[in-house]
């Protein structure tokens, strides 16, 4: 039997309900023959030995051993071992993160032309990490991996745009507003006004609880309340007797993939028992998987779909004037705790 017709013949047999251990059997020989010939230097099977590792494929997840063999495989100038290298770096998986030393190794991939190494450069670059800030570069790299079909590039692309737009605008309207300073008369100076007497102890009203919560940074306790109530990542503009809320860019990890996202609420109905309801939703900007050199998921994962997601209304009360409890017992309730 020639070769070619024993491997059909095991590919067959792994197909047969009952007979696992054949596809195990093709699994194992692969990993021995990745390991053979990695250490006898080749940098390909050394990279697919490190993927092993990463993903816990054919062998223990282990990451440590992962960058140990990319290493050896960028060493000799293999542009995807030196993606994973400065991807590792990024991540601080199986190594203290280092975004100085991801920046080095994604910069020379980046510039080999391999588009996910250009997505993480320009994540560095526009998040001021590892490098000095810069949203025009990073806007530049995020173009070269979208054109290279990298599709988590391209709402990149869209958020970086805005924000130069809004910078611009902000920009322009200080000068405006120094030029306006540099014509006009100096102000009056305003007269000491006297003291407000001190308000009459009494049960706090709708508006007071209203005053409290606009007035305090609100951190959760639980990563799923991040995004929610006013905080130093939320910003919020009153509307009436309401607030309408958005967050900043905000990041959270699953069992398959990390995951950048906004939250826009609205909070409204408070009553002078402080008591008030939040409508949100929640808007994943981009979804990146697991293996960030395929952005294409298996199909058995389960990946968060991209854009809004179905919204979610909340009962809140204040228990105190700097602790909130939003949801109830059988749902799971979250913890705001408020400072100044």
């Amino acid at each position: 039997m020639t070769i070619r017709a024993l491997i059909s013949a095991m590919l067959l047999l792994a197909l047969v309900p009952g007979s696992s251990w054949a596809a195990d059997t093709l699994y194992d020989s692969r990993f021995q023959q990745w390991q053979e010939a990695a250490s006898a230097g080749d940098p390909e099977a050394q990279y697919k030995l490190g993927n092993s590792y990463l993903r816990g494929i054919e062998t223990g997840r282990d990451p440590a051993r992962a960058l140990a063999w990319y290493l050896k495989a960028a060493a000799q100038g293999h542009v995807k071992s030196k993606f994973k290298v400065g991807y590792l770096y990024f991540t601080g998986e199986g190594v203290k993160q280092d975004h100085g030393e991801a920046f080095r190794w994604l910069r020379e991939a980046a510039e080999a032309g391999y588009s996910p190494a250009q997505f993480f450069l320009a994540t560095l670059y526009a998040e001021g990490k590892g490098v000095k800030q810069d949203l025009e570069t990073a806007l530049d790299w995020f173009v070269k991996a979208a054109e290279d079909g990298y599709s988590p590039a391209e709402g990149e692309i869209a958020r970086i745009r805005l924000e130069l737009a809004r910078r611009a605008k902000e920009e322009a309207a200080r000068a405006a507003a120094r030029r306006a300073a540099s014509q006009s008369p100096p102000a009056a100076t305003p007269q000491p006004q006297p003291p407000s007497p001190p308000p009459a102890k009494a049960a706090p009203t709708a508006d007071q609880w209203f005053d409290r919560l606009i007035g305090r940074n609100w951190h959760a306790t639980d990563l799923k309340g991040t995004g929610l109530l006013p905080s130093r990542v939320v910003r919020c503009s009153q509307a009436g007797k309401a607030l309408e809320c958005e967050s900043q860019r905000l990041e959270r990890f699953t069992a398959y993939a990390e995951v950048n996202y906004k939250v826009r609420s609205q909070i409204s109905h408070m009553d002078d028992t402080g008591r008030f309801r939040v409508h949100y939703t929640i808007t994943n900007l981009f979804v990146l998987p697991d293996d960030p050199d395929d952005p294409t998921p298996r199909s058995s994962e389960e990946l968060p779909a991209m854009g809004d997601q179905p919204p979610v209304d909340l009962e809140c009360r204040f228990v105190n004037p700097t602790r909130i409890e939003c949801g109830a017992k059988e749902s799971g309730i979250l913890v705001f705790i408020g400072n100044d």
